[in-house]
């Protein structure tokens, strides 16, 4: 787990995407750890699962995904200067 400044979080988040394996996950938490986004590979499509001021989950190929990474890391960590960053086999949950 890193902590990573907010304004090169979309950067490390996309990075870490485009390296992720189908057994792996990438959380991305808070500073409180009350807000959460995790983002799952399921074949070329990411499933992006939202649990802090939304509760939602969707998935988006590779094209929709930059745009959708930037809205959400603006959206749920509006007031955040750093987010922890961590990768995780799907079957440590």
């Amino acid at each position: 787990m890193s902590w990573v400044p907010i304004n090169a979080a979309e950067r490390t988040v996309l990075n870490f995407l485009s390296k992720i394996d189908e057994d792996q996950k990438l959380t991305v938490l808070s500073f409180k750890k009350d807000r959460k986004v995790t983002f799952t590979k399921h074949g070329k499509e990411i499933l992006i699962t939202e649990d802090g001021f939304k509760k939602e989950s969707f998935q988006v190929n590779a094209e929709e995904l930059k745009k959708n990474v930037k809205e959400i890391i603006s959206k749920e960590f509006p007031r955040s200067h750093k987010v922890q960053i961590s990768m995780k086999k799907t079957s440590d949950d």
